[in-house]
């Protein structure tokens, strides 16, 4: 018996959101690289704690735990 193909979104509407992720995700590379590069350049004024430290300027955080 064979099943009947439903077709509820376009070929087009499907590609066009692949390009939208597609975009996003450079972006959001894009910002990423933006924050590695602030947290790189910054003069770090560390909050720490028993098991971490985080920068209150940059939100740089590093583990203290060994």
């Amino acid at each position: 018996m064979d099943q009947t193909f439903i077709d509820n979104c376009s070929n087009s509407e499907l590609e066009n959101l692949k390009e939208e992720v597609e975009i996003l995700q450079q972006k959001v590379d894009y910002l990423r690289g933006k924050i590695q590069s602030i947290q790189y350049q910054c003069r770090h004024i560390f909050l720490e704690t028993s098991s971490m430290r985080e920068c209150q300027k940059c939100g740089f955080a590093e583990s203290t735990y060994y």
